[in-house]
């Protein structure tokens, strides 16, 4: 059981990693040389963060993660839901009646089901 927990971890963080890698991507691809000279031309370049419970995700283990149209992240778990605005995570207690998250859609009125 500890096996399939350390799993699950590590791939939510591989994949946290990665989606939040990803966004910071330019939507144009551009050559190696133009990618290198981003760097040192100005200064300007890419960073990745991995997030997990030692530098603010309140866990390590996720269902499902979903990004808004709003800009927010969304992380449901077995032990409940959890919002990141960019800068902090905000774990909704158990007391606001959410207590496991399995799936997350976004509806054309922009509403989180």
């Amino acid at each position: 059981m500890n096996s399939l927990r350390l799993l699950r971890r590590t791939f939510f963080a591989a994949f946290l990693s990665i989606a939040i890698f990803a966004s910071l991507l330019p939507t144009t691809l551009k050559s190696s040389d133009d990618f290198m000279s981003d760097f040192s031309d100005s200064g300007a370049g890419y960073l990745s963060i991995l997030y997990d419970s030692t530098n603010g995700l309140p866990t390590s283990d996720a269902n499902i993660v979903i990004q808004t149209s709003d800009g927010f992240i969304w992380i449901g778990n077995y032990s409940g839901l959890i919002r990141y605005d960019g800068n902090t995570f905000y774990r909704y207690p158990a007391s606001s009646g959410i207590s496991s998250v399995v799936s997350f859609y976004e509806d054309s009125q922009k509403r989180l089901w």
